[in-house]
């Protein structure tokens, strides 16, 4: 499912690939491991920042052991908090055994972005 809310409009070049890239992963890892029969996508347009929400209703996992994801090359969660922070942004994962995964992304808008025409 997909869903977008707010006042759509064009983001900077750099700012579009690397959400496009966050939610790639999100939904690659979603693929490969969780199980689920379910996955929306959100993407929320506010006027200081563009939020991405990544939800699934698969296996889940303890999201505190995510420190130990690098030593196993498990690298892409540190990649989607990577593309998220070169955008001065953030991401969260919640997820807990049993009850799925969100991937949450708050990546800030940068001053003078110009509303998109309404369509026609």
């Amino acid at each position: 499912r997909f869903r977008l809310a707010g006042n759509e409009r064009r983001l900077p070049g750099e700012t579009e690939v690397g959400i496009f890239r966050i939610v790639q992963e999100a939904l690659w890892n979603s693929e490969r491991h969780s199980k689920a029969s379910r996955v929306a996508i959100t993407i929320t347009f506010r006027e200081s920042e563009t939020g991405v929400e990544i939800m699934d209703n698969g296996v889940g996992f303890n999201v505190q052991g995510l420190d130990y994801f690098p030593a196993t090359g498990q690298l892409g969660i540190i990649g989607m908090r990577e593309r998220a922070e070169l955008l001065g942004g953030e991401l969260r994962i919640q997820s807990h055994p049993g009850r799925g995964t969100k991937v949450i992304a708050s990546i800030p808008s940068p001053a003078g972005i110009v509303e998109a025409a309404p369509a026609t």
